[in-house]
């Protein structure tokens, strides 16, 4: 099914676009590779294994998109309603845009919570267990993941301050996010922004989260250890929100997380949308990158994340700004460290003394009081240390200055294309099933949507219920 929908979306991917799509899909009764030697098969840069090599492709039936079964046009033009459902003290409601979510909002109901659910890829399971423990709770859900409004994504250009303003709509997904920042790659002036959030979602989570999880949602989680709010914070990202009388307000990220303490929106309101402004003036250079430390590349939580951005005279490289956020580094909250901002204003970028001073800065920051530190204490700090010295040879390199570090010193290690295959020896003319690759009985079945498993078979009354009783 996950590569089914990906070629849909993706009809001439490369093989590393095919491993991307793959990363979060868990095989219990196989192998990977057959299963990734299969999926880029579909590949623009495929190449054909020998025929000693399973399986031999040079056999296989090419893929024509026109063998494919319609989707039914009724379901495609069918205009999606509202949704109400009632069971057992909880009640969800599917809303279609803003309006009817104010609307719902305005309502005056008797319940004991309210909750507005999008991705639902962090609060789902604990909302399960709180309901399925106590039902007596009346609970109103309202599922605000098909508003359009919230989805919209654009580039605003104030050439009046030399700015250019970026705004990503909070019901934005994840894997939405990078579909659209694709798209406005061209527009974007900030080409290393546009690598840091290709860097984010490539390692966010999996694509099956990243299909869900929303970026207003991450926001207002909150999460110590959240990959996004360290960007944001270090691009002084601003908050658009609606509020209770249908008038909207801008709060400041860095506000919103006021003595990097996570704050909440008032009872009826809603999170818009989320603007970035980053410099046009010709005679600067901005530079943003982010650096994520977990204890594997892709698909887990940050032991360490941490973005790093720059404002430099483009002439001299002086420093104009300097600005650092930390994630996992405090039990509570990511940190925006706000007295280095303007600290070594007019010092140049590439001086040894001011990168001893910018580094000792960071340390003494980190072992401050403000920052409570619960576990790993000497590794978090040696790693933001560590990403702080290969963000400055990183800028150093762009900027053509002298720098004795090698690119594999300070650029990021990538993990190659995965590979491996499965070759059959002579094969026993008297016995030929022994090293033949027979398929799995049941492939065919459970491939194409026939199998049916025990959970499929309906109860019957009476039913006899076996279990085991160990000693």
């Amino acid at each position: 099914m996950s590569l089914y929908s990906f070629l849909k979306i993706n009809p001439n991917p490369s093989m590393i676009d095919i491993e991307s799509a793959f990363d979060g899909n868990i095989c219990r009764c196989t192998g990977y590779r057959p299963i990734l030697d299969a999926a880029k098969s579909f590949s623009k840069d495929f190449q054909l294994n020998p025929s000693n090599v399973v399986p031999n492709f040079s056999e296989m039936k090419a893929y024509d998109p026109q063998m494919d079964i319609p989707f039914p046009i009724d379901l495609i033009e069918n205009k999606r309603k509202s949704i109400k459902i009632e069971k057992n003290n909880i009640t969800w409601i599917d809303v279609e845009n803003l309006d009817e979510l104010i609307n719902e909002l305005k309502l005056d109901r008797n319940y004991d919570t309210q909750i507005l659910l999008s991705g639902i890829t962090h609060f789902g399971t604990k909302l399960k267990n709180k309901l399925r423990n106590n039902c007596s709770i009346k609970t109103l859900l309202i599922n605000i993941s098909n508003i359009s409004e919230l989805k919209k994504m654009k580039i605003l250009n104030d050439s009046s301050n030399n700015r250019q303003i970026l705004e990503i709509g909070s019901g934005l997904t994840f894997s939405e996010l990078e579909m659209n920042i694709k798209k406005l790659e061209a527009e974007l002036n900030n080409k290393s922004f546009y690598k840091t959030i290709m860097d984010l979602t490539r390692k966010f989570g999996t694509r099956q989260v990243r299909n869900f999880s929303t970026i207003g949602g991450n926001i207002l989680l909150g999460s110590n250890v959240s990959d996004l709010i360290p960007i944001l914070l270090s691009l002084n990202a601003s908050l658009t929100v609606l509020m209770k009388n249908g008038q909207t307000k801008s709060v400041l990220l860095r506000d919103f997380y006021l003595n990097n303490q996570k704050a909440k929106l008032d009872d009826n309101e809603i999170l818009l949308n989320i603007k970035i402004s980053f410099d046009s003036d010709e005679n600067s250079i901005e530079l943003i990158k982010y650096f994520k430390q977990s204890k594997r590349k892709e698909n887990d939580y940050s032991i360490l994340n941490t973005c790093f951005r720059v404002l430099l005279d483009k002439t001299s490289f002086n420093i104009k700004e300097f600005d650092l956020s930390l994630g996992g580094i405090d039990s509570s909250y990511a940190v925006y460290l706000k007295s280095l901002n303007k600290k070594y204003e007019d010092r140049k970028w590439g001086d040894e003394n001011v990168f001893n001073q910018i580094q000792q800065d960071i340390l003494d920051e980190l072992n401050s009081n403000a920052i409570k530190i619960e576990s790993d204490s000497v590794y978090k700090k040696t790693l933001a240390l560590s990403f702080f010295t290969r963000f400055w040879h990183q800028i150093k390199k762009q900027l053509n200055l002298i720098d004795n570090y090698s690119n594999s010193d300070v650029e990021e290690l990538e993990r190659n294309l995965s590979s491996g295959k499965q070759e059959i020896g002579d094969l026993n003319e008297n016995d030929p099933h022994i090293g033949n690759p027979y398929p799995h009985l049941a492939s065919l079945k459970q491939t194409t949507g026939t199998a049916s498993y025990l959970d499929d078979i309906p109860k019957q009354h009476n039913e006899l219920q076996i279990g085991f009783v160990l000693s």
